[in-house]
Parts: structure tokens; C-alpha cells; sequence
């Protein structure tokens, strides 16, 4: 009589399931990849999520093998990862983050010319909306830069925040009108903060990584607002009168305003699909286990003995933890006999160096290579600290040395203008180069760790011609308006070329995409600081 036990032969892709005896399902000596290596085997398009394992002990073959039932999604729930419509979400983003930043920064000389007798507010307007985003910045390492809803009401507050700046400074008293542009620039500063360090960071978890998208889009808001500002005060206003620049700062926030509601409507929908959703859930998972991981840690700490002897078994809380790891991406019910019920000696091995990583008492990756934030911020410091001299070197220059301390000869009408347009367009060049480097011959725009650190370092020499306009005048040369066209082309260059570079390579100094959760916002934070001393220690000019 033939064997009537079935052949099984083993699904690829999908972990081989023991049967010790009859209805019983062992999973406790498989080796079953991590967690990493499940969800980075398949492509975006491929990737199927195991939502359950169930075990019917009741309806077995002849062979008595116990069947089980797995619930897949449905092909509708699975959308193919589509790179375009990726790239153009976190450019837009990217725009959003800056576009009142820099509606700010153009029109507040106007406003100050026509409503504030000429007071000097440009430096400390722009330090403050910076220094709120470093606060944001750090309250997002604590909280999470992964919270889509986050973003999308941020989105919201933004535009309202834009479209008050014109009835709470326009049409008040010059004090209340000082006071409020201070509160209007930190409650635009928060957005900003927000929207930059998640968009950096959920960026660099997706499929393909999208930081240089997010720099790509603030240069393209500062193009953007340069055509606004330039077209407006060209043809429509004057922006010499005090008509002219309430016209022309009505017509910048509300365009703001309409643009970041349609940012965080189409960001919303975005992240709502399947290849997006399945990154951000397998960080959310990651980090999820690290807790799990932290309070099983405590809780093993405080079962030690008065006299310091070895802690009790970790094996519930550690098994516990197990399951979850495991769980993130499928969810067994399973049956064990007594005898594989306690650990083995390796499994408590295993679990003790997960556990001592999590505590951070070694530098070595915790739980799904997660270490602590320490061990992350020593990891990024060399390019957060290039991150925090980029910024200096640009914003100690610009704007307060040139364009608004310079020595003129005979400039040309609404020269202030000309010369902030010129620093958003060449920003935006130059935040583009770093994505031409997949063009055969402009590799080299992409540079290595160590020309960039060249190049960077090569920014300061712009400090003497822009301290030469500051300090003298009446020098054809020097004081001409189309060599300090050059210089403002030059720094805006080089401020969107490297500082895309600067961000790419502060965000992914770290290989965990977890990690990157945290190197986010230190980007993030690393921008503002490098602006607010930068703008603060210009002052003095």
C-alpha cells in the first residue's frame, strides 16, 4: 500500500513550517529569517504581507498533517510603487517646507520700508522662525517623525498662519505689528520644522531613497517665489509704496496658503498607498520592538537579587518579545509540546545581547540593528557638523552682508529684488545637480564624502568680496551691480549643490532605515542652528 502522506514541497519565499505529531505545529527550531530579511527580500511591487497563520487541529489528511490558512491581501489592496509619482510628492513637500520662509524673507524688507519707518527686524524675524525648528526638531526625536496625520493638519496651520500675517502687521500699530511678525514667523517656523524633518526622514524609508526630492523642492520654492515677487512687483505693484507692498504680500501668502493645502491633501493620499504604507508600518514595527525590547530590560533589572546576583530568567520577557519580532510581519498561533517551551541555551545567549544593546550599554546595534539615539547622534555628527557650517557660511552672508549691507554704484530699479531672485533660481540649480549624476559623463556632480568636505570648506574665501562691499564704497569694481550679481549666483550655487549633498549624506550616515527615523530631524536640527548662528552673529554689520 502506498504511503498516503502528502509531498510538500516548500513555497519559495515563505518560511518551512515543522509538524512534530499530529495537529501540532512547531515553529520553536526553525530558523526563520528576521524580520529585515523578510520584508527587504521582495520588491515594493512583489511584497506580500502574511496577515495571519491559523492551525485547524480538527480537519487533517490522511497523513494527519494539520492544515493551515493564511490571509493574504487582495491584488486591490496592492498598488505598484510608482518612482515618479514618489519623487514629485517629496519635492512638493520639500517645497512647502520653505515657501513662507522665504515670503518672509523678501518681503520683509518691503514691509519694514513701508509700515515700520526702516527698522531693522530681517535678522531676528528670520533667527526666530529658525530657532522654532530646532525645538520641533527635538520634540520629533522623542515623538516620531513618521506621523502623516502630523503633517497634513501641519499643512493646514500653515496656510492659516501665511494668510494672518497681512490683517495682524499690515493694519496694526508698529509695535503690535513688530510682535506679531515675531509670533506669525514662529508659528511658520514650526511648519517648516515639521515638514522638513519628516519629510527627510520619511524620505529615506521609502523604496527608493528621496532626500534629495525634499532639497530639490525648497529650491524650487525659492524659483517659485522669486516669479512671483519679480512678475508682481514689476507689473502689478510698486513696491516702493505702502499700496504696492500690501498688494504684493496679499498676493504671496495666499498663493502660499493655497499651495501647502494641496501639499498636504496630495501627501495624504500618497502615503496611503500600499509600497508606502509597508515601509512606514515596518519602522513603526522596528521601533515598537525597541520599547518592547527597553521594558523587558527594566523589568529584568529590577528581578535581580539584593546581593547583585544574576537576574532571573529573561524567558518570558524575551520570548515575549520574540513573538513580536516575529509578529511584524506574520502572526502565529502555535501549539508547543512542554519540552520546547523554555528556551534554549543559544535562544538566552541571543536574547541577552539584544537586550545589553537595547540598554545602550554598547555601541552595537540593538534590536533590528536599532542603537540608541547616542550611539546614532556619534554616528551622523561629521556631516551634521558640514550640515551646520554649510548653513553658517550661507545665511552669515546672505542677506544681511549682501545683498541688504552692500555699498552700490548706481543700481538699477528694484535691485533687491533682482538680486534675491538670483540666489532662489541658482539655489534651485544648484539643488539639482546632485540628480543629474545618473547622466552618463555628470557623475562627478554627485561627490564623494571627501571632495565634498573640500568643496565646503573651500565656501569660506566667499567671506572676502561680500565683507569688501560691506566695508568699502565708491570702488567701480567692487561696489558694481553686476559683480555683486556674481557673488549672490556664486554662494546661491554652491548653498543648493552642497546643501543637498550635506542633508544626503547627515540622513544616510546610518544604514538602519529606524535609524534614519532619528537622523531626520538632526538634519533637521542641524539646518536651523547653522541658520540662527549665522543670522545672529551678522548682526553686528
Amino acid at each position: 500500500m502506498e504511503d498516503s502522506k502528502p509531498n510538500f514541497l516548500p513555497t519559495p519565499g515563505l518560511p518551512v513550517v515543522a509538524v512534530t505529531r499530529p495537529g501540532v505545529l512547531s515553529v520553536a527550531d526553525i530558523d526563520i529569517p528576521p524580520f529585515d530579511d523578510i520584508t527587504q527580500s521582495a520588491s515594493p511591487v512583489e511584497e506580500t504581507k502574511m496577515a495571519s497563520v491559523a492551525v485547524d487541529v480538527h480537519s487533517k489528511p490522511a497523513g494527519g498533517l494539520a492544515k493551515t490558512a493564511m490571509d493574504l491581501p487582495s491584488k486591490s489592496k496592492t498598488s505598484p510603487f510608482n518612482p515618479t509619482l514618489a519623487y514629485l510628492t517629496f519635492m512638493f513637500v520639500g517645497a512647502n517646507s520653505l515657501i513662507n520662509w522665504i515670503f518672509v524673507m523678501q518681503t520683509i524688507p518691503f514691509i519694514a520700508h513701508a509700515f515700520l519707518d526702516d527698522q531693522d527686524w530681517n535678522n531676528t524675524l528670520l533667527g526666530s522662525f529658525q530657532a522654532i525648528e530646532v525645538v520641533v526638531q527635538l520634540a520629533m526625536l522623542e515623538l516620531g517623525s513618521t506621523h502623516v496625520n502630523v503633517v497634513c493638519l501641519t499643512g493646514v496651520i500653515n496656510a492659516l498662519a501665511g494668510l494672518l500675517i497681512v490683517p495682524l502687521t499690515l493694519y496694526t500699530s508698529k509695535t503690535v505689528a513688530v510682535w506679531m511678525l515675531h509670533l506669525v514667523c514662529l508659528v511658520l517656523g514650526a511648519c517648516s520644522g515639521v515638514y522638513q524633518g519628516s519629510g527627510y526622514a520619511i524620505a529615506s524609508m521609502m523604496p527608493r531613497n528621496f532626500v534629495s526630492a525634499v532639497s530639490t523642492g525648497q529650491g524650487l520654492a525659492g524659483m517659485f517665489v522669486f516669479v512671483v515677487v519679480i512678475g508682481a512687483s514689476f507689473a502689478i505693484f510698486d513696491v516702493d509704496t505702502a499700496a504696492g507692498t500690501e498688494g504684493i504680500v496679499w498676493t504671496g501668502f495666499t498663493i502660499s496658503a493655497i499651495l501647502s493645502v494641496l501639499c498636504a491633501a496630495s501627501f495624504f493620499v500618497v502615503m496611503r498607498k500600499s509600497w508606502a504604507v509597508s515601509c512606514l508600518e515596518r519602522v513603526r514595527a522596528e521601533r515598537r520592538a525597541k520599547r518592547d525590547a527597553a521594558r523587558a530590560c527594566k523589568r529584568n533589572k529590577a528581578q535581580q537579587t539584593p546581593r547583585g546576583g544574576a537576574a532571573e530568567s529573561p524567558s518570558v520577557e524575551s520570548d515575549g518579545y520574540t513573538r513580536d519580532q516575529s509578529s511584524a510581519q506574520m502572526t502565529m498561533v502555535t501549539m508547543l509540546p512542554p519540552d520546547v517551551q523554555e528556551p534554549r541555551a543559544a535562544e538566552k545567549e541571543e536574547q541577552g545581547r539584544e537586550v545589553k544593546a537595547t540598554e545602550g550599554t554598547e555601541g552595537p546595534a540593538g534590536p533590528f540593528g536599532v542603537r540608541p539615539w547616542p550611539f546614532v547622534l556619534k554616528a551622523a555628527l561629521p556631516w551634521l557638523f558640514m550640515l551646520i557650517l554649510h548653513m553658517f557660511i550661507s545665511f552669515h552672508l546672505f542677506p544681511k552682508v549682501g545683498p541688504l549691507s552692500w555699498n552700490y554704484e548706481n543700481p538699477p530699479k528694484n535691485y533687491l529684488v533682482i538680486l534675491f531672485g538670483i540666489f532662489y533660481v541658482a539655489e534651485f540649480i544648484g539643488r539639482s545637480l546632485p540628480d543629474l549624476c545618473t547622466i552618463k559623463g555628470l557623475g562627478f556632480l554627485h561627490l564623494p564624502r571627501r571632495a565634498f568636505v573640500i568643496a565646503e570648506l573651500a565656501r569660506l574665501l566667499f567671506f572676502i568680496p561680500f565683507v569688501l562691499g560691506y566695508a568699502v564704497s565708491n570702488v567701480p569694481f567692487v561696489n558694481n551691480f553686476y559683480w555683486y550679481c556674481c557673488l549672490i549666483g556664486a554662494l546661491s550655487l554652491t548653498q543648493g549643490w552642497l546643501g543637498t549633498l550635506a542633508f544626503y549624506y547627515a540622513v544616510n550616515s546610518v544604514e538602519s532605515p529606524t535609524e534614519r527615523e532619528l537622523t531626520g530631524p538632526m538634519a533637521a536640527i542641524a539646518s536651523p542652528f547653522g541658520c540662527v548662528i549665522g543670522l545672529y552673529t551678522a548682526a553686528p554689520y
